[in-house]
């Protein structure tokens, strides 16, 4: 979605954009939002039956698209995984070459313990570095990311940190959408906590399982879980019997809007010491939905900076269940400021995170590189 949106909005500002994508190992082609401006052409690779044969038929088509690449004035590769910045900076050689960082790759796999080989690490490290040398500029979407590629010893002038957008177009407030509650077994006069998006090892499922066990006598609260991934079969065998847990499970994109109207507050998770590799866009699509959030995040975080500076959000410590649920149980008692909170974070999603505005930053590092 954030490539979508992006070359939309690169569009609508009179570029030209060709887009090498990947075929969806998670949803169906027809389920996914496709860019909607005529000056955007987009390739995909062949499908498969698994992510890794995905990747790999991606990689190949990457080397087979080389002459429409190299056609381009600038090149710009997303992240994860690594190798698709590695392999556009190659085939972009003479070009500028932008590499867009979500996540630092190798950290992330070390600090989560996803990868525990010495030698496999120092390989990728060694990749990571080989990519930013080659690379024109490097994009975080966070400043401690930025901060911590700086001190990795890639020079500051090479960084930028350009922050993603909130989904605006499509995901905007809405009143309380009570019908989807209804449908969706959700009780309609509850204050209604939602977790939405990747169940993940990094993203403390423990905290939330914990969390919803601590409020499980406020019947006037309960939680929401939609999405999928790898810890997602046991939270729904947790929430088995379970009175204040709904599940909703992987939903089409198209109801991701009632989703989040249905909801009083969103929830962020990530485990501790992640904050310098990873930056959760799932910030950014509560604040467009005009919902707080509560983050349980490191206090050094581009999450925690966000949510004092938009005031439309409340920042606790990584696994601090005690602080997560107070956090939770003061904005439920007091729904009046919760609207607040919310209308405040979506001001400051307009202000500083729309496509436009997220396609503005970019054009500008393009124009800069194209000149160097």
């Amino acid at each position: 979605m954030i490539a979508t949106r992006l070359a939309d909005a690169l569009a609508e500002r009179d570029h030209d954009v060709w887009v090498g994508a990947a075929a969806p190992s998670y949803r169906a082609i027809s389920d996914l939002i496709v860019p909607r401006a005529s000056r955007v052409t987009v390739r995909r690779s062949r499908p498969a039956k698994d992510r890794f044969r995905t990747y790999a038929n991606y990689h190949l088509a990457l080397v087979s698209w080389a002459r429409e690449i190299r056609k381009a004035d600038v090149v710009l590769s997303m992240s994860p995984p690594l190798s698709v910045g590695t392999i556009a900076s190659l085939l972009g050689a003479g070009k500028p070459t932008v590499y867009n960082v979500q996540d630092v790759f190798a950290e992330f796999l070390k600090r989560t313990g996803k990868v525990r080989n010495g030698a496999l690490l120092h390989l990728l490290e060694s990749l990571e570095r080989f990519t930013y040398a080659r690379t024109s500029a490097l994009v975080t979407v966070g400043e401690s990311q930025r901060e911590f590629l700086i001190k990795q010893g890639v020079a500051a002038r090479k960084v930028s940190t350009i922050e993603n957008f909130a989904d605006v177009d499509s995901i905007g407030p809405r009143s309380l959408d009570i019908d989807y509650r209804r449908a969706q077994g959700i009780p309609v006069d509850a204050f209604c906590v939602l977790y939405a998006g990747n169940f993940g090892l990094v993203n403390d499922l423990d905290l939330l399982l914990s969390t919803t066990e601590a409020l499980s006598g406020r019947k006037d609260v309960v939680f929401v879980f939609s999405g999928g991934g790898r810890e997602w079969a046991r939270a729904a065998a947790f929430a088995e019997g379970k009175g204040n847990i709904v599940l909703l499970g992987q939903r089409p994109v198209s109801e991701l809007p009632r989703i989040y109207a249905a909801a009083n507050v969103g929830l962020v998770t990530l485990r501790r010491g992640l904050s310098s590799c990873s930056v959760p866009s799932k910030t950014y699509t509560i604040l467009a939905s005009g919902r707080p959030f509560i983050a349980a995040i490191d206090a050094d975080s581009d999450v925690a900076v966000i949510a004092g500076r938009s005031g439309g959000g409340v920042a606790v410590g990584p696994g601090d269940a005690s602080a997560f649920s107070t956090a939770i149980l003061q904005l439920a008692s007091d729904r009046e400021r919760a609207s607040r909170m919310g209308e405040a974070g979506y001001r400051y999603v307009l202000d500083n995170n729309t496509p436009t505005k997220i396609a503005q930053r970019y054009e500008a590092l393009f124009e800069r590189v194209v000149k160097e």
